[in-house]
């Protein structure tokens, strides 16, 4: 496996996660050790055009984003645009 294809799950860092400023700097922190990219989770602190920002800036790819089944069961066209947002090529779910 080449490490372009990695990307670190942010779930396993969450709780460093309270805030913008916690997100970028954790993001900055994964960048510095060598992920290339990350999936994101559901946040109730950042927007998802925030994270993308700050995951470009720290030179990371959003890979994937975990969502819940149910809303890609009820609402798939969310998840399409929520995607598109983050600017992903793949998606993940629960």
């Amino acid at each position: 496996m080449k490490l372009s294809q990695v990307a670190a799950q942010i779930y396993t860092v969450r709780d460093h996660l309270s805030d913008a400023a916690a997100f970028a700097r954790s993001m900055e922190r994964l960048r510095e050790m060598g992920y290339p990219a990350v999936e994101l989770i559901p946040s109730n602190t950042i927007s998802d055009k925030e994270a993308a920002a700050i995951c470009r800036d720290a030179g990371l790819v959003i890979a994937a984003a975990h969502v819940p089944g149910k809303t890609l069961l009820d609402q798939p066209q969310a998840i399409v645009e929520k995607l598109h947002t983050l600017g992903t090529k793949l998606g993940m779910y629960a």
